[in-house]
């Protein structure tokens, strides 16, 4: 069976999906970063800035003085992670049960014996590319080759009215040959190696184009590039074996709450984390499962945010013990006097049926049972908590 990865690129995230609610920013130089010092590091950029000599971490001072009509929007992180997940289960999940994601809005999907179902690799590009716009209004640049590689380039250089790049089985040497070498995975961790642009090896053998990679002498290579030679050399070639991996699919209930204005009542940051555990607490019991770890993330107003993880010694559906671990975790990760914006509560699901049988043998649950067949009767609201 022939192999068939497409990578789908959807560029910079944040300002495709910005400029898909706001049409009007598109064509202008926009960039997103906080904007409570100009001292903080540009986040993403659009091309328009890019040109103006603006990049990733440029600080918002020089990113202004380099473009003075540079529209600089304020993060929506959160915002950003939510749509990740809606592609991912209103997209990916229907096109492939194998895709890998590659950063935000990227991801490699292995298409393999799937032509039965969406036709030719071109028609399988046009109705993701279709799909992407038509749920997100995201324009996405799509590559289709036999590997992850070259897939991945394909979708880089597409030129700019193609709807895909299509590298037929056989010329991938043929396609990469006349590109610019630093569209190699490889480049960038040579880079970081040499850990200087000054001493960039690629400059210094005069390697511009993966062509001048092919035909350099292995042992040269050897020399300049070390441990990443055979890496270089196979990059060169087209030839890619790495396997598209699907990360593992965790079952988990999360719940979140904006802080508008920012908040550093510990008070309220506590009470806040009470009730999203009685919330989540109270689906666990209905779907009749228990939790096996509680996850907090938080991000303070200065975007910095500290996330931490705690297991249960024992698997449980009980939001008196949930709040016990979460008072832990909240004493470890508050530690700054910045007001807190955002606040996320994650219970990680057991997949132990077995365990599923113990559902009410701890202390609390039956009393919780009972609650829970109250708020089901007379409404959500009908018991709070004090």
């Amino acid at each position: 069976m022939e192999q068939i990865i497409i990578y789908l690129d959807s560029g910079t995230f944040a300002i495709a999906l910005e400029r898909a609610l706001r049409p009007a920013l598109r064509g202008a130089p926009v960039a997103v970063a906080p904007r409570h010092s100009d001292r903080v590091g540009i986040w993403e950029c659009s091309k328009e800035a890019g040109l103006c000599g603006i990049e990733q971490g440029t600080p918002v001072a020089v990113a202004k003085k380099l473009c003075s009509d540079l529209i600089i929007l304020e993060p929506r992180p959160d915002f950003y992670i939510e749509v990740q997940r809606k592609i991912e289960h209103k997209i990916f999940d229907k096109f492939t049960p194998l895709f890998e994601i590659d950063g935000p809005g990227n991801a490699y999907l292995d298409m393999s014996g799937l032509g039965g179902l969406f036709g030719a690799p071109e028609d399988m590009a046009l109705a993701l590319k279709k799909q992407m716009k038509d749920e997100f209004k995201l324009e996405a640049s799509l590559g289709i080759a036999k590997n992850k590689l070259v897939s991945k380039v394909a979708a880089t250089i597409r030129e700019e009215r193609a709807e895909f790049q299509l590298v037929e089985l056989g010329r991938e040497q043929y396609f990469l040959s006349p590109q610019d070498v630093c569209v190699l995975p490889v480049y960038q961790k040579i880079l970081m190696h040499h850990q200087s642009k000054l001493d960039n090896p690629f400059v210094e053998l005069n390697i511009k184009k993966i062509a001048d990679l092919m035909h350099e002498d292995p042992l040269i290579l050897q020399v300049a590039f070390g441990e990443f030679a055979e890496q270089a050399r196979l990059n060169a070639l087209g030839i890619d074996d790495s396997p598209v991996v699907s990360r593992e699919k965790k079952i988990s209930l999360q719940e979140s709450q904006h802080f508008h204005p920012p908040c550093n009542d510990q008070g309220k940051l506590l009470d806040s984390g009470a009730k999203i555990l009685q919330n989540l607490s109270y689906k666990l019991r209905h779907q009749g499962q228990l939790a096996t770890a509680l996850q907090v993330f938080i991000r303070y107003e200065d975007f910095r945010s500290v996330v931490k993880k705690e297991s249960f010694k024992i698997p449980s559906c009980c939001s008196k013990i949930f709040f016990q671990y979460y008072m832990q975790i909240y004493k470890k990760i508050v530690t700054r006097r910045v007001c807190i914006k955002y606040l996320s509560i994650e219970l990680m699901v057991s997949q132990n049926n077995e365990i599923q049988l113990s559902l009410f043998s701890e202390p609390g649950a039956q009393l919780e049972s009972t609650l829970d067949k109250i708020k089901d009767r007379f409404g959500k609201k009908s018991i709070g908590f004090g």
